[in-house]
């Protein structure tokens, strides 16, 4: 996607350089007013995608944050537990390495 200052850049580098026939393409009014419809279809198609896409991500943020509530509300783990049962974990692995190495 190109924005006003690509399109400032290109107008420069255009007005400093020689024009060369093979870099010219010439269009018809036809061809301009079908490349104008085109435009013109995809921006209504984007338009349409953008407020379809932020529906979407509404709607996927209100189920994330019921779904965090409710985890929270039925997750009785306590960072207490948490600490107890890795200190458990840590406690089983030195035993095993220590068993490993006799």
């Amino acid at each position: 996607m190109r924005d006003l200052i690509d399109e400032r850049d290109f107008r420069e580098k255009c007005a400093r350089s020689i024009v060369k026939n093979y870099n010219v393409h010439y269009m018809t009014k036809e061809e301009v007013e079908e490349q104008q419809i085109e435009k013109a279809k995809e921006i209504v198609e984007d338009a349409k995608y953008g407020v379809i896409k932020e529906i979407v991500g509404q709607t996927e943020q209100q189920e994330h944050a019921a779904a965090a509530d409710k985890q929270e509300k039925m997750d009785p783990v306590t960072e207490e537990q948490i600490r107890k049962i890795l200190g458990e974990r840590e406690e089983q692995l030195e035993e095993t390495i220590e068993a490993n190495k006799q």
